[in-house]
């Protein structure tokens, strides 16, 4: 027998099953954000490593961690050559919290990251890991910038109001430099629009 239900009471219950299954594979939900949208709410956008990582509690109980990248290279943004990145979650004592979908890093990571400032000084990245990509380098090949390994289900609604899967700003691994190119001329043509 098929069951058939109103609209509103479909989607209602297909949210639930997504979320469900997220929550059994420890994985989250996030709203895909595409390259361009990166670039575009993008304060800073850097190439660096992650030089240390100092957890802490929130004001409101929750364990944060900041990391103090160094900036190699500037796409957009102040000249600073490091940058505070704030994480959720992170090892404080002997409590560990982990917030799926949440970028975590590790001293010496090399990494390009998509950052919006929280004020003072502290920035976190657009869209959780999707604004946070791993550069791997091995040897006698080019570096390369590589997918995020976090278990996360990236979704968007479409002009029909459905919320369906959607890609990654980054589905694969690709060549460092090409990529790079790729978000310098995003920012080339919002500049040259701008005008």
């Amino acid at each position: 027998m098929l069951l058939s239900l109103p609209r509103p009471v479909a989607a209602a219950a297909s949210a639930c099953l997504l979320l469900a299954a997220a929550a059994s594979a420890s994985a989250s939900i996030l709203l895909a954000v595409s390259l361009e949208e990166m670039t575009a709410r993008a304060d800073r956008i850097v190439v660096g490593e992650v030089l240390s990582s100092e957890a802490f509690r929130s004001r409101g109980g929750m364990i944060r961690t900041l990391h103090r990248v160094r900036v190699d290279e500037e796409l957009r943004g102040t000249t600073n050559r490091e940058v505070l990145v704030e994480t959720l979650g992170g090892h404080l004592g002997d409590i560990s919290t982990h917030v799926a979908g949440e970028p975590s890093f590790s001293i010496g990571d090399e990494v390009v990251l998509f950052l919006q400032s929280r004020g003072g000084g502290v920035f976190r990245a657009i869209g959780a890991t999707q604004g946070a990509m791993r550069i791997a380098r091995r040897q006698g090949t080019r570096p390369m910038i590589v997918p995020s390994r976090a278990h996360s289900l990236l979704v968007r609604r479409g002009a029909d109001g459905v919320v369906r899967k959607s890609a990654s700003p980054l589905a694969e691994a690709r060549d460092l430099g090409e990529f790079l190119d790729t978000v310098r001329a995003i920012l080339k043509s919002r500049q040259n629009g701008a005008r």
